[in-house]
């Protein structure tokens, strides 16, 4: 699901974003800042689960996954 919306971007941060990235529009821009806020967010939070001992799993079998090619 998409949502339009209307937001005032700071165009400094929003050229230098697009530079480092080398992505094109203001919309890949925020889309991308937020997949990374969400991903960097939920890892934040399982590995506070899991120095409560609440979250069980292997951290290095998900990154190995991750980039497996296989």
């Amino acid at each position: 699901m998409l949502i339009k919306t209307n937001i005032v971007l700071d165009d400094e941060i929003i050229e230098e974003a697009k530079e480092l990235t080398s992505l094109k529009t203001q919309r890949d821009v925020v889309d991308l800042a937020l997949r990374e806020l969400v991903k960097n967010l939920r890892k934040k939070k399982q590995l506070k689960l899991r120095r409560k001992g609440l979250w069980e799993g292997n951290f290095k079998e998900m990154r190995r996954k991750r980039f497996d090619t296989a």
